[in-house]
């Protein structure tokens, strides 16, 4: 059984899918909730801790924090799973945001100050920490070889920041990782229709403001790489959100953007085989995130370019990356 199979992870997927048909969010956040305090109890009791009986959610995973990083061995799981001593913060975040909207008299709603977008950015945010941190607790059948983090990083921005088209830059960067570890994957990877799927999504963007017009004259565009669950399984896809304002000097602009557009995910097939791929037994650690990122950072440049053209544009700005982690920023295109 996979870990996004979890029985956990599969009921509060559903609840929170059947919360969003009804517009319930206070259920929506119950389900994160029951979630995040059920995994709160399993990290301590994987590294060997009872959970104190007069300890809040938040208090066990505080503790969990401390304890974390002293006990790796107790993670079978890594570094397939991401680091746990990463992911604890992120859903401490998380669940400490959702016990400030039920003090707020207003629960449901994310109070002012939250760093989550939209209330299905925090729901995502508590299920994407809970599989890091499931997967963490479950043994692995053989080693994993981990790509290193900075080295695959700056493989993706190069090539891509290099704008030598889709096809080129995706064969590029897939042909520099697999000389960091050796896996079936590659192979697989270098195989998906990359641009055409990029050609198809070329009139997202102009679709999507028809449909969903901002409020403002956008500037900036930021491309989420997000892991929703969908049909009780979890995958990777992109979103777009759009700002008034475009600055590259400062890397929290994107956290400002004020257009959400509901239709906003696009639904990437090739996304979704990403991450299939990257769930292989053989598949070097990290490496569906890089070519994830990478493929993500040439739809946000595609789509914008096209979108500027059609919205007759002088210029416009767009980045493209993960919500809690590696962001590249494409310039004014």
């Amino acid at each position: 059984m996979d870990f996004d199979d979890h029985p956990w992870l599969v009921e509060c997927s559903r609840a929170v899918d059947r919360a969003r048909r009804r517009e319930d969010e206070r259920a929506v956040m119950d389900a994160c909730w029951t979630l995040g305090a059920r995994i709160a109890r399993a990290v301590l009791r994987q590294m060997g801790e009872k959970p104190p009986a007069d300890a809040t959610v938040l208090d066990q995973l505080t503790l969990s924090q401390e304890l974390a990083k002293g006990r790796q061995d107790r993670f079978p799981g890594v570094p397939h799973s991401g680091l746990p001593w990463l992911e604890l913060p992120r859903l401490y975040r998380a669940m400490w945001w959702i016990e400030e909207s039920r003090k707020s008299g207003n629960y449901g709603t994310l109070p002012e100050g939250s760093p989550y977008r939209y209330r299905d950015h925090l729901s995502i945010s508590v299920l994407d920490a809970a599989i890091h941190l499931i997967a963490a607790m479950r043994p692995r059948e053989q080693p994993q070889t981990t790509l290193d983090v900075m080295e695959g990083y700056a493989i993706v921005e190069d090539e891509v920041l290099a704008d030598r088209g889709v096809s080129q830059t995706m064969e590029s960067v897939i042909g520099r990782l697999r000389t960091m570890a050796k896996s079936s994957i590659w192979s697989r990877l270098s195989r998906l229709a990359y641009a055409k799927e990029a050609e198809a999504y070329r009139p997202f963007l102009t679709d999507l403001t028809r449909r969903e017009p901002p409020p403002f004259r956008i500037h900036g565009l930021w491309f989420g790489i997000a892991h929703p669950i969908r049909d009780g399984r979890a995958t990777t896809d992109a979103y777009v959100f759009g700002s008034d304002n475009y600055d590259l000097d400062d890397e929290e602009w994107a956290e400002r953007a004020e257009w959400e557009p509901r239709g906003g995910d696009l639904h990437s097939a090739v996304l979704a085989k990403i991450d299939e791929l990257g769930r292989r037994p053989d598949a070097p650690s990290l490496a569906s995130d890089f070519v994830a990122l990478a493929y993500t950072c040439l739809l946000a440049r595609e789509l914008t370019r096209a979108y500027k053209r059609d919205a007759a544009l002088e210029r416009i700005g767009a980045g493209a990356g993960y919500d809690d982690g590696d962001i590249v920023h494409l310039g004014w295109l």
